[in-house]
C-alpha cells in the first residue's frame, strides 16, 4: 500500500542534518542536467549537497555534480564540466522537514510571489532520516508533486561496502512505498 499523502520527518533536528551528503540516487531534473536535449548525450554524476547553519531555521546549501559525456567520443572531445550552485534552504519553524530551496534570483522571486498568494513554497520534504547519535545517515527528500527526488547518503557510494548498499535498497524500497516511479532512478554508478 502506497502513501498517499507525503508525510515527512516529525521532530527533524536540523543540527543533524548539517554537513555534506553523497546522492546515492535521483529522479532526473533540469537543474542537475537531465534536460530531455542533452539528456541522451550527457548526465550529472557524483552530486554532493552541504549544509550550514546561517539562523534558527536558514541554512546554506551548496550543490555540486559533475557533467559528464555518455558517449566515448563526445567524452574525449568535450571535457567533463563540475557544476557547482549556491543557494539557501529556510524550514518553516514548526515543521523543519519542510523546506524551500532557492538557488537563484528567479526561484526567490517566484516563492515570493506565491507567498503573497498564499500558495504553499515548499519545494523539499525531507520524508526520511536514518538516526544516528552525532548526524542522520542516511534522507530521502521529495517534491511535494513526487517529481523529484533522492536518496542521499553520508558515505560516499564509492566507499560503500556490500552492507551499505543493502541498507540504500531498502531506502530504495522506501521510496516506492512513498508513490515515487524508482525505475525513472539514476542510481550512482556502485549500485548499478
Amino acid at each position: 500500500m502506497k502513501i498517499k499523502r507525503t508525510e515527512t520527518v516529525k521532530k527533524l533536528k536540523i543540527k543533524k542534518y548539517l554537513g555534506k551528503w553523497y546522492e546515492v540516487a535521483r529522479m532526473p531534473n533540469w537543474f542537475q542536467g537531465d534536460n530531455k536535449l542533452l539528456s541522451p548525450f550527457r548526465v550529472g554524476k557524483n552530486a554532493t549537497a552541504e549544509y550550514q547553519l546561517i539562523s534558527d531555521n536558514k541554512l546554506s546549501v551548496v550543490n555540486t555534480h559533475r557533467l559528464v559525456w555518455r558517449n566515448n567520443f563526445l567524452s574525449k572531445l568535450l571535457k567533463s564540466k563540475l557544476v557547482r550552485s549556491i543557494g539557501t534552504a529556510i524550514s518553516r519553524k514548526h515543521e523543519k522537514s519542510q523546506i524551500t530551496v532557492n538557488f537563484n534570483i528567479f526561484t526567490r522571486i517566484i516563492n515570493y510571489i506565491k507567498q503573497k498568494f498564499e500558495k504553499q513554497t515548499t519545494n523539499y520534504l525531507v520524508v526520511y532520516v536514518s538516526e544516528s547519535k552525532e548526524q542522520y545517515e542516511h534522507s530521502i527528500v521529495i517534491s511535494p508533486d513526487k517529481k523529484y527526488a533522492w536518496v542521499l547518503s553520508r558515505k560516499n557510494p564509492k566507499h560503500m561496502s556490500d552492507e551499505d548498499i543493502e541498507d540504500v535498497l531498502d531506502l530504495l524500497h522506501e521510496l516506492e512505498f512513498r508513490g515515487v516511479d524508482v525505475n525513472k532512478l539514476i542510481m550512482h554508478d556502485k549500485l548499478l
